[in-house]
């Protein structure tokens, strides 16, 4: 996956309007960074238990606009979410102790409506 695809998907799951894509001189590539709403970062809970895939993820989202927290494994999330609030969860299917399936569905049984928030299946 690349970067801009990411993003977009990201800001879309969380209702945000992503950034125009940076023009291109003819000769010289573009470096600047993609920024959403600095003052207002995405929260993301990443749930991965691969820590070459938590890197990748990580440098993807590194920048002010979002925020990531991290957890190994479904328990942890849920553990995680009980005590924050996230704008959307990257969530690994296949995990020790609680796989990404059952966090789901518990997450789901404990929302709201109106706390109800994306949950992303990573594979």
């Amino acid at each position: 996956m690349r970067r801009r695809a990411l993003l977009e998907a990201l800001c879309q799951a969380t209702g945000r309007e992503a950034p125009s894509t940076p023009r291109r001189r003819a000769r010289k590539r573009s470096t600047r960074t993609l920024r959403l709403d600095r003052s207002h970062p995405v929260e993301v809970l990443l749930v991965e238990d691969n820590a070459v895939n938590r890197m990748v993820v990580i440098h993807f989202l590194d920048n002010d606009s979002f925020r990531v927290d991290i957890a190994e494994n479904g328990e942890q999330a849920l553990g995680a979410m009980a005590k924050k609030r996230y704008d959307i969860v990257l969530m690994d299917c296949q995990m020790p102790v609680m796989d990404g399936f059952a966090a789901t569905r518990a997450i789901r049984e404990r929302e709201t409506p109106e706390s109800r928030v994306p949950i992303v299946a990573m594979t």
